[in-house]
């Protein structure tokens, strides 16, 4: 009986022994996947604190900006930390940092920094710079090599870090002009249309022309009496000349306005900070008949047989989609153009019977200034972009035409 006592108690002992390495290894996974589970939330949570920082420091320069459109021209700065958030982590000469001036404060660790000086000793291997360029007529370098800040922009770099996450954040910001807004010519305007319609968000705003020794066809409706206008209260038709239209609209159209400050853009200047993709549309013209769209190569009659057919469904090229009734587009693309204007290649492009719904995106139709001025206003040879439709908006969405 006691060697049968023996035998048992030495098996519980033998088990329970066998049984401690195997609780010690789930004690200790579990031990690990608790702490991997708080790195990963810790982590997620840096993460996420990134963005509102950002926002943040974005906010407040554009603030100190709208009081000052000279501040950062004078190599300002703008700092944040909170809880001694360490600032070795962005490579960055901590030893050189200014004392936070920012109104922002932040219950958890973190910080953001700002810098419109080129040469600040806090730059490490790389120059994370802000280039106020709100009052300049011309593009400038950004802090980039292969970046330009537009005229009328700010360039805004934020740096932000929280814990052990580092983002690098660029934002351009464009000066919107306080007043009436003024877009025209130097010159002529001729507009072809039995149907004008001018509106604005915001400022109001006049189409003006500078021409003073001739009689400005603005509207020129040779064989249509039954123009409609739609010309919103805050916008006007205005010229330094005369304006010919049928339609008597002392309310909108002024003549003799004098000269107006009309800005010069250059093209070049507009698309350079933007990024086209390699493929580039075949120029010509592109006309929706039923649910096909047929192309036709440059110099060709559209009323013989396509250079191509685009059916439903397909792409004219990668980001510009046809899907039976429309076209959409949500790359930037270029309409292709070679200086020796060969056919499918002279950066004139014509849209007709379909609308093109932008997502995002710019069209440029690049050309080399040649006009004709045989005729007021004469038209561009290369980079023309046409779009029509009857029943629509030829063109809607969010994006840009150059």
């Amino acid at each position: 009986m006691k060697n049968l006592l023996n035998k048992k108690n030495g098996i519980a002992l033998i088990s329970v022994l066998l049984l401690i390495p195997v609780l010690l290894i789930l004690l200790t996974s579990m031990v690990f996947l608790t702490s991997e589970i708080l790195r990963r939330t810790s982590s997620d949570l840096n993460k996420n604190m990134i963005n509102p920082l950002s926002d943040s420091a974005l906010t407040e320069t554009i603030i100190l900006l709208e009081d000052n459109i000279e501040w950062g021209k004078n190599k300002e700065k703008l700092f944040m930390q909170c809880k001694n958030q360490d600032l070795k982590i962005t490579g960055f000469n901590t030893e050189h940092l200014p004392e936070p001036n920012s109104q922002f404060v932040f219950e958890n660790q973190g910080a953001f920094y700002v810098s419109f000086d080129p040469n600040d000793p806090v730059w490490g291997d790389e120059k994370y710079y802000s280039v106020n360029n709100l009052g300049g007529s011309s593009s400038v370098p950004g802090y980039r090599p292969d970046m330009k800040v537009p005229p009328h922009s700010a360039l805004i770099v934020i740096t932000a870090a929280s814990d052990d996450e580092v983002r690098h954040v660029e934002v351009i910001v464009t000066a919107i002009p306080e007043g009436i807004l003024q877009s025209g010519s130097r010159g002529a305007i001729t507009i072809k249309t039995d149907k004008l319609g001018i509106g604005t968000r915001g400022a109001p705003f006049n189409l003006h022309s500078n021409a003073e020794n001739i009689s400005v066809k603005l509207i020129d409706l040779s064989d249509k009496k039954d123009l409609i206008c739609d010309i919103k209260y805050n916008c006007n038709v205005t010229a330094s000349g005369q304006i010919l239209s049928p339609v008597n609209d002392p309310n909108h159209f002024k003549s003799n306005s004098g000269k107006k400050d009309i800005p010069m853009l250059d093209i070049s200047e507009l698309v350079a900070n933007e990024r086209f993709e390699p493929e580039e549309i075949p120029s010509g013209t592109y006309i929706k008949e039923g649910n096909l769209l047929n192309y036709y190569i440059d110099g060709k009659k559209t009323s013989g047989t396509p250079d191509r057919v685009i059916y439903k469904g397909n792409e004219i090229v990668p980001g510009l989609m046809f899907n039976g009734y429309h076209l959409f587009m949500n790359r930037n693309l270029k309409v292709a153009y070679d200086r020796k204007h060969v056919p499918g290649k002279t950066g004139n492009i014509a849209f007709h019977g379909i609308i093109l719904r932008l997502d995002g995106a710019s069209l440029y139709a690049p050309g080399n200034g040649e006009r004709d001025f045989k005729q007021d206003g004469g038209p561009y040879h290369y980079g023309n972009v046409i779009l029509t439709y009857v029943n629509d908006d030829p063109v809607t969405g969010n994006g840009n035409i150059y």
